[in-house]
């Protein structure tokens, strides 16, 4: 009996350890970054980091704010360097260009996730 007992505590302690992992490694990492041009949400330099509170966003077609990584910012050395990288990329499928099209031209949720675990706001 004490040795079912300790195996069922051992299963649950890991269980929740697992839980605990999955929930730590899926948390944003990510700036907030608002699109302070509406017309240009290509234009890398129509971008500031944003901090709080957020704001209010026009409507579900244009961009209004994007939560994303350090590796979508543009390297040093490049135009524009440490502004996200809204350039297209023809040569890339997960691009940033490519998830802000997609969030613009379809009739998604709000926010939506792209790849890489980018989160772009349209409206609040």
């Amino acid at each position: 009996m004490k040795t079912k007992f300790l195996a069922l505590a051992v299963l649950v302690v890991a269980a929740i350890g697992a839980f605990a992992f999955k929930a730590e490694s899926t948390k944003r990492v990510g700036q907030l970054w608002q699109l302070t041009d509406l017309s240009q949400p290509f234009n890398p330099a129509k971008y500031v980091k944003f901090t709080s509170p957020l704001p209010s966003c026009p409507s579900e077609t244009k961009v209004c704010y994007i939560d994303i990584q350090a590796s979508d910012l543009i390297p040093v050395g490049q135009p524009n360097a440490g502004q996200p990288n809204v350039v297209d990329d023809p040569f890339s499928t997960t691009d940033l260009h490519d998830d802000i099209v997609t969030a613009t031209s379809n009739s998604l949720n709000d926010p939506f996730s792209g790849s890489n675990m980018r989160i772009i706001y349209e409206r609040n």
